[in-house]
């Protein structure tokens, strides 16, 4: 990820070829032209070719609107009340446990990523989002594929109205939402990149810097730890809520522990999280930096597009 503090406030605005020339005073005669402090002059400007690593950043009129819209309202509040009326038509106790559990995770999610939004609780919405959209889905698929599958008399046309608003609401907010998620994967990266950064500058003098190499392991491992938690975690989360609730719908407390349940389990999860892996990747491929002004309100984003570098307004 490109680190944009860097590249805007950390180097010079322009390249040295491009420097305008001083005054006679600071120079001197032409003779002096060379001297450290006197710079090229503009005919010498014009004929000197831009560094070659220098790429353009066009300012795109393209806006990221990460603020809710009256859709976003819209889609989440009607997620949150048909859930309710599915809950409360299926009076307690419940015949089967796990659909109504789920349900009011949905209400839950919902519930919390629009009050953090509205006021401002920035960690909280962006674990909602990097991590609650996960849940939704992988919670969806174990329901109807392996929890549920032998209970025919649901009400399947209510949970699949549940989970189409639910992905409606994800293309709704797959800008600004993909930003955050993408965001969040990143920046295992870009520590890793500048641990070796370090690293490297501390070997140029002469120092060793086993620490910096234990730490660039680190974050890989990191990145490689919340790579398993969205192929197989997020299904053993699950898998770990059932096991408490299969006594109710009479099953054995064992019941998921059996090693065909446990495959289906993981793979049922792995595809839902490689589901999720290729969503976000679709819309946030081309990313390459976002400079937060305001954290998760307003700031910069870049893209990449056909070698040129564009920047748009995140707010």
């Amino acid at each position: 990820m490109v680190n944009l503090t860097h590249e805007f406030y950390n180097v010079d605005p322009l390249p040295e070829s491009q420097w305008k020339p001083t005054t006679s005073s600071a120079c001197g005669n032409k003779k002096k032209k060379k001297k450290r402090g006197c710079y090229p002059s503009a005919d010498q400007t014009n004929t000197q070719s831009m560094h070659p690593n220098d790429i353009p950043i066009l300012k795109s009129n393209h806006t990221i609107h990460v603020s809710y819209t009256y859709t976003t309202y819209t889609l989440s509040l009607s997620i949150i009340a048909l859930c309710l009326f599915i809950v409360l038509q299926q009076p307690f106790p419940w015949g089967h446990t796990f659909p109504p559990v789920f349900l009011l995770f949905q209400i839950a999610f919902h519930s919390i990523h629009i009050i953090a939004h509205t006021f401002d609780f920035v960690i909280v919405e962006r674990c909602c989002i990097v991590y609650g959209t996960w849940l939704c889905w992988t919670g969806w698929l174990l329901s109807k594929l392996l929890f549920t599958e032998k209970l025919f008399h649901d009400n399947h046309t209510a949970h699949i109205l549940v989970i189409s608003l639910f992905w409606l609401l994800m293309l709704e907010r797959r800008n600004a939402w993909g930003t955050i998620a993408w965001e969040s994967v990143s920046q295992f990266n870009t520590y890793t990149a500048t641990t070796a950064t370090t690293a490297t500058s501390s070997e140029s003098d002469g120092s060793t810097t086993a620490s910096s190499n234990d730490m660039e392991n680190n974050f890989s491992f990191h990145l490689f730890v919340f790579r398993i938690w969205c192929l197989l975690s997020t299904g053993s989360f699950w898998g770990l809520v059932y096991m408490g609730l299969a006594r109710w719908d009479g099953y054995p407390f064992n019941y998921l522990l059996q090693w065909h349940h446990i495959m289906k389990l993981l793979l049922i999860s792995s595809i839902g999280g490689f589901m999720m892996i290729i969503f976000w990747s679709f819309w946030t491929f081309q990313l390459k930096g976002i400079l937060w002004q305001r954290d998760l309100r307003k700031g910069i984003i870049v893209w990449c597009n056909d070698g040129i570098a564009y920047a748009a307004e995140v707010k």
